[in-house]
C-alpha cells in the first residue's frame, strides 16, 4: 500500500469506517497528483483528522527561473471534497522567485484559481486538483515573464513572439524552445488542445525536439490523441526551415476535435511561423535533455583504438576552450580527456553552479580537486600547505572565486618582448582574446546605484561564450572599502579592464545574470556543443603518457595513454595532426616528464627514456601567495549568510572588490629600499637557484623583466575585500615573487602527485613586501568609512605589531592564491623555455601545450581572464596550421578540400568576419572568411557561434535515424490533406 494511503489511514484511524473510506479515496487522488508531478513534488502537511480539511503542498521545477527553481503552491481540500459546495483553497508559498518578490497581484490571481473568475471554475463534485495547479503555474510564470521584460534588455529573454527576420546566410543549427506555444482551452475544462513550435534547421533536430517535448510536460505524457505534424518550407533567400508542430488532445478530447477547429491549427501554425525565426536563447531544459543523450562519456572504448586529428589532455578552463574552437570546423575530429567527473550530477552541480557553493559546500572536500600537497616549506617553518586544483570538467573555473579582472599592458607587451612577438603575444592581441570569450552583462539599475560600479562598453566582449557580470548582491560596506583604499593611496579607477589596473574598484564575475549560476568553460565551451559528432569527451581516466616518436629532427606525438585507475587496463587513442597538453600547471609538467621530455639527467635517474632534452619542464613555477587581516563585523555590518540555503541572487555574491596597489602606494617610504634589496640580490638568487644552468638563465631574463615592470608602475600587491564565513577580510596577495620553485616527478607512477615545492619566500624581498601588504590591510581597516562597518580585529590581532610577530604570523597564516603557472614557460630556448610562441614544444613537430603552465611569469591579476585569452590565441594558432596544411593540399590537389569555411588569422589576428559553419551537407560556407590575415591582424568581428546571453547558444546537433522525419512528413502531408479538404 502506498505510504500516503497508510499516512492518512493512521490520521483516521480512530474514526468511522466511512472517514477511512473517505481518506484512501483523498490519498488515491493525491497518489494521481505525485504521478503526475513526481513523488517527491507533492507532500502531505496535516489532516484529515476526523474528516477536518487536507492540506498538501506541491512544488513544481521551473526551470525558466534557475537551476533548482521550484513554484511552490500549498492547496486546502474543504471538508467532505470533492462532494462539497466549498471550492479548494490554493496559495503560492514562494515570496521570492528570483529576481523578484512575489506581489500581491500574482498571489491574488493564484488564489482565485478555484473561483469562478479563474481558468477552472468549480463545479461540485468534479475533482480538477490537477488542472487547477497547472493554471496557477502558467499565472505564476506568466507573471514572472513580464516582470522580466522590466530589466534591461541585455537581461531579459526574448520576446514571445518577435516579428519573423530573414536569415542572409545559412542559419546555425538551433532549436528555440522559448517558441514553444501553446492554445487557449477549447472545450470543456478536462479537455486541452496543445500545440508545440520550434525552429530546426536540420532533420537530425526533430528526435530532439520531440524528445524533449516528451519528456518535460506530464501534460502531453499524459495525452490520449497525439498528432505529429512536420514540413519543410523555402524562404525567399532559398534558404530551407524544417518546422515541425506537436498537436496534442489533453485527457478525453477526440482527435477528430483537432479537426474540427482547422482555423485553430493554422493559428498555431502562424503563431509558430512567427516565433520560430527568432535568435535562439539559453534554454537549460534543451541543453540538459542533450546532455542526457551525448554528454561527456566515462566509456574508455570510446576513444580507444580511435584516430582523431587533435587529442587533447586535461578538459579544463584551456582544454575545453580549445576543444571547442577546434570543433567548430566540423572536419576536424577532437577528443578530450579529463581525470575528473563530468560534475554533472546533482550532487556536484549544487557545488559548482551556485557562485557562493565553493565557499560554503565543501567544494575542496571533493573529488573535484586533485587535493595536492606541498613539501615541506623551509622559510615557513616546514609547514606544508595545501595546493588544490580543479579535477572536473572545466577544471579550476568550475571551483574558483569566480573573480574576473585583468592585468596590466605592460606586462603582456614584455611577454611580447620576451619571446620576440609582441604582435601575437602583446597586449594588443591579448585584449582582443579575452574579449572574444566575454559575454559581458552591465549590470541592473539597482546594483548600478552602489557607488563605483561603472563600466566602459568597449572595454569588454558581448558575444563570447563566458558570462560575465555583477553580482545580484551588493553589500554596504564594499564602498566603504573602495574609499578607504582611495586614502590610503589606491585612488577608485573607472575602467580597470582595458590595460591600466591600478586602484580600486567592484570586480566583475563570471556569473549568468539570468539565473545567477556560475559561467566557466564547461557551461559556456563544451555545454552548447555536447552533440557535435567530431567532438568527444572522456571524463574520469587520467592521461598517463603522451606517446612519442624520435626523428632525426623532431619528436612526434603519436597518442596518448589513459586509464582509469592504477591497476585497471590501459588504453590508447591516436592523434593524426597534434597532441595538446591542457593539464595545468601541475599535471602538464608530470605528464611532459613522464613521456621523456624533461632534463636528461633527470629522467635518466628516474630510468625514462629520454625523447627530448628540455631542462626547463617543472622549472620556474611561480604562484600568488596571500593572507588576510579580519575582523568581526560591525553591530549594523550586513554580511552574507555563511551558507547556500538561500535564493540564487543572494548566492551570486563571493567576492568583489578588489584593489590593485603600485610600490609607491603600497610602502611609501619603504619602495625605495624594496627596490634596492630586490636589486642588490639578483646575482646572488641566480646562482643560488637550483636548477640547470640554461634554467638560470631564463630566470635571470625574468627577474630583470618582472623588477623593470614594478619599478615602472605595474603593481606588486593586490587587496581583496571579502565578507565570507561571517568574517570581514582585507585579504592581501604578493603579485611579483622573485622565489621560484619546481614541480618535478616522484616516481614514474602516473597516479602518484609529483614534487611541488614552490619554494616560498626563498628570496627576503618576498617577505619584505608580503609583511608590507598586511600592514596596508590593517591601515585600510582602520581608515573610514570602512572602520565603522569593523569590529574588533580577529586575525592576527592588534598584539601583531613588529616584523618579527608579522613575519612569524606570515609563517602559519598565508599559502596560494591558487594561480600557479610557468611550469612549461615560453621562453627562449636558450633561456630554459619549453614551448616557443606558437605554443610548440621545442623539439617536437605536433606538441602544443596551451594552459597556464606556458606563463613565464605571473601578472597582476587573477588568472581566468588570461588563460581564456591565451587559449583563445592557441586556438587561432592551431587552426592556421590547419587552414595552411589544407590550403597547401588544396593547391596541389587543384581542387577543393570539403567547403571548410576558415576564420582564424594568422599569428593571432582574427578572422575579418563571424561564422565558421558550413551550409548544406558538406558544401562551402557562405561568406568566404578563408584566408589569414597579417601578424596581429585585429578582428572585425569577433569568430562566434553563441548568441547573445545564456551560456547555451546555438550548435550543430548530432546524428540520428532522418527516418522518423519521413514518418512525420507522411503524417503531416496526411493530415494537411485532411485540414485543407475539411475548410
Amino acid at each position: 500500500m502506498n505510504a500516503l494511503v497508510v499516512r492518512l489511514q493512521d490520521r483516521t484511524s480512530f474514526a468511522s469506517d466511512d472517514q477511512a473510506d473517505y481518506a484512501e479515496e483523498l490519498a488515491q487522488e493525491l497518489i494521481a497528483l505525485q504521478s503526475i508531478y513526481g513523488s517527491e513534488q507533492v507532500e502531505l502537511k496535516s489532516g484529515p483528522n476526523l474528516g477536518e480539511p487536507i492540506t498538501f503542498q506541491v512544488q513544481l521545477p521551473c526551470e525558466d527561473m534557475g537551476h533548482d527553481i521550484c513554484i511552490k503552491f500549498q492547496i486546502q481540500l474543504p471538508k467532505g471534497y470533492p462532494n462539497c459546495h466549498e471550492a479548494p483553497q490554493i496559495e503560492l508559498v514562494n515570496r521570492f522567485l528570483p529576481p523578484f518578490h512575489t506581489d500581491e497581484s500574482v498571489r491574488h490571481a493564484v488564489q482565485d484559481t478555484f473561483s469562478p473568475h479563474g481558468a477552472a471554475p468549480w463545479t461540485q463534485g468534479e475533482p480538477v486538483l490537477f488542472q487547477g495547479i497547472d493554471t496557477a503555474y502558467e499565472l505564476v510564470l506568466d507573471w514572472w515573464k513580464t516582470k522580466r521584460r522590466t530589466i534591461p534588455p541585455q537581461q531579459s529573454p526574448l520576446p514571445h513572439a518577435p516579428k519573423p527576420t530573414v536569415t542572409k546566410s545559412p542559419p546555425q543549427r538551433q532549436i528555440n524552445l522559448d517558441t514553444l506555444v501553446r492554445s487557449d482551452l477549447i472545450s470543456e475544462r478536462k479537455s486541452e488542445f496543445l500545440g508545440h513550435a520550434a525552429h530546426i534547421t536540420h532533420p537530425d533536430d526533430v528526435p530532439i525536439f520531440l524528445a524533449h517535448i516528451l519528456e518535460s510536460d506530464k501534460r502531453i505524457q499524459r495525452a490520449t490523441h497525439p498528432a505529429i505534424h512536420a514540413w519543410v518550407c523555402r524562404t525567399p533567400d532559398g534558404v530551407f526551415h524544417h518546422a515541425l508542430l506537436l498537436f496534442l488532445s489533453y485527457l478525453t478530447l477526440p482527435l477528430l476535435m483537432l479537426f474540427e477547429k482547422p482555423f485553430l491549427l493554422l493559428l498555431v501554425a502562424l503563431l509558430g511561423s512567427a516565433v520560430i525565426s527568432s535568435e535562439a536563447s539559453d534554454h537549460r531544459g534543451l541543453v540538459r535533455e542533450i546532455r542526457k543523450r551525448d554528454a561527456a562519456s566515462t566509456n574508455p572504448s570510446d576513444l580507444d583504438g580511435k584516430t582523431f586529428d587533435y587529442v587533447i589532455v586535461g578538459g579544463g578552463l584551456a582544454g575545453l576552450t580549445v576543444a571547442s574552437r577546434l570543433s567548430e570546423n566540423e572536419n576536424v575530429t577532437v577528443a578530450v580527456i579529463e581525470a575528473g567527473p563530468a560534475g554533472t550530477s546533482k550532487d556536484l552541480a549544487s557545488r559548482i553552479d551556485p557562485p557562493a557553493g565553493n565557499l560554503y559546500n565543501h567544494m575542496l572536500e571533493t573529488n573535484m580537486n586533485w587535493k595536492f600537497k606541498t613539501v615541506p616549506q623551509a622559510n615557513l617553518g616546514g609547514a606544508v600547505k595545501d595546493f588544490p586544483r580543479g579535477k572536473v570538467l572545466g577544471g579550476s573555473s568550475a571551483v574558483n572565486g569566480l573573480y574576473y579582472v585583468r592585468h596590466s599592458t605592460s606586462e603582456q607587451d614584455a611577454w611580447g618582448e620576451i619571446i620576440g612577438d609582441k604582435n601575437l603575444w602583446g597586449w594588443n592581441n591579448m585584449y582582443r582574446a579575452m574579449k572574444k570569450s566575454e559575454n559581458f552583462t552591465d549590470a541592473s539599475d539597482e546594483i548600478k546605484k552602489v557607488e563605483h560600479i561603472s563600466s566602459e562598453p568597449g572595454s569588454h566582449g558581448t558575444k563570447g561564450p563566458i558570462q560575465v557580470s555583477w553580482p545580484g548582491e551588493i553589500y554596504d560596506s564594499i564602498g566603504a572599502f573602495i574609499k578607504a583604499a582611495s586614502k590610503t593611496g589606491a585612488p577608485y579607477v573607472k575602467d580597470p579592464y582595458s590595460g591600466h589596473n591600478i586602484g580600486a574598484y567592484v570586480a566583475l564575475e563570471t556569473l549568468n545574470p539570468s539565473n545567477w549560476t556560475r559561467s566557466f568553460s564547461r557551461s559556456g565551451y563544451y555545454d552548447p556543443y555536447v552533440y557535435r559528432k567530431n567532438l568527444k569527451v572522456l571524463t574520469g581516466h587520467l592521461v598517463t603518457k603522451v606517446e612519442m616518436e624520435k626523428g632525426q629532427k623532431l619528436a612526434k606525438a603519436t597518442g596518448v595513454t589513459y586509464q582509469a585507475k592504477p591497476d585497471g587496463q590501459t588504453y590508447h587513442v591516436k592523434a593524426g595532426r597534434e597532441v595538446i597538453m591542457s593539464g595545468g600547471a601541475v599535471n602538464t609538467p608530470q605528464i611532459l616528464q613522464l613521456s621523456g621530455i624533461g632534463e636528461k639527467n633527470f629522467l635518466n635517474s628516474k630510468k625514462i627514456d629520454v625523447v627530448v632534452d628540455s631542462p626547463g619542464v617543472g622549472h620556474n613555477l611561480q604562484d600568488h601567495v596571500s593572507g588576510g587581516v579580519q575582523w568581526a563585523p560591525g553591530q549594523n555590518t550586513k554580511i552574507p549568510p555563511t551558507n547556500t540555503n538561500q535564493s540564487p541572487i543572494v548566492n551570486s555574491y563571493t567576492n568583489t572588490a578588489v584593489c590593485y596597489v603600485n610600490g609607491t602606494q603600497g610602502l611609501k617610504d619603504q619602495w625605495t629600499n624594496y627596490l634596492n634589496q630586490v636589486k642588490g640580490n639578483k646575482t646572488k638568487a641566480v646562482n643560488a637557484l637550483q636548477a640547470p644552468d640554461v634554467v638560470k638563465k631564463g630566470y635571470e631574463l625574468t627577474y630583470s623583466t618582472v623588477l623593470g615592470l614594478i619599478e615602472n608602475g605595474v603593481a606588486p600587491l593586490e587587496m581583496l575585500y571579502s565578507l565570507t564565513f561571517g568574517q570581514v577580510m582585507v585579504q592581501t596577495a604578493m603579485q611579483h615573487s622573485f622565489s621560484r620553485g619546481s614541480i618535478m616527478i616522484n616516481s614514474t607512477d602516473p597516479f602518484e602527485h609529483p614534487i611541488i615545492d614552490p619554494r616560498y619566500f626563498e628570496q627576503d624581498s618576498d617577505r619584505f613586501m608580503l609583511r608590507s601588504g598586511f600592514k596596508l590591510a590593517r591601515n585600510i581597516g582602520q581608515t573610514a568609512p570602512l572602520k565603522s562597518f569593523l569590529g574588533e580585529e580577529s586575525v592576527p590581532g592588534n598584539s601583531v605589531q613588529s616584523d618579527e610577530q608579522w613575519d612569524k604570523f606570515i609563517e602559519g597564516r598565508v599559502g596560494t592564491e591558487y594561480h600557479p603557472s610557468g611550469t612549461a614557460a615560453m621562453l627562449p630556448k636558450n633561456k630554459g623555455g619549453v614551448v616557443d610562441k606558437t605554443m610548440k614544444v621545442y623539439g617536437t613537430s605536433n606538441l602544443r601545450v596551451i594552459d597556464a603552465s606556458v606563463v613565464p611569469y605571473v601578472v597582476s591579476s587573477h588568472f581566468m581572464s588570461l588563460v581564456y585569452g591565451l587559449a583563445e590565441i592557441g586556438s587561432e594558432i592551431v587552426l592556421d596550421a590547419y587552414n595552411h596544411d589544407m590550403q597547401n593540399k588544396k593547391s596541389s590537389n587543384g581542387g577543393a578540400t570539403g567547403g571548410n569555411s576558415q576564420g582564424n588569422s594568422n599569428k593571432g589576428g582574427a578572422a575579418d568576419g563571424s561564422s565558421q559553419n558550413s551550409s548544406g551537407k558538406g558544401g562551402a560556407a557562405k561568406g568566404d572568411n578563408q584566408n589569414n590575415s597579417g601578424k596581429g591582424g585585429a578582428t572585425k568581428g569577433d569568430n562566434q557561434n553563441n548568441s547573445s546571453k545564456g551560456d547555451g547558444s546555438s550548435a550543430r546537433a548530432g546524428a540520428t535515424p532522418i527516418s522518423i522525419l519521413s514518418t512525420l512528413t507522411i503524417t503531416s502531408f496526411v493530415t494537411f490533406a485532411y485540414l485543407y479538404s475539411a475548410i
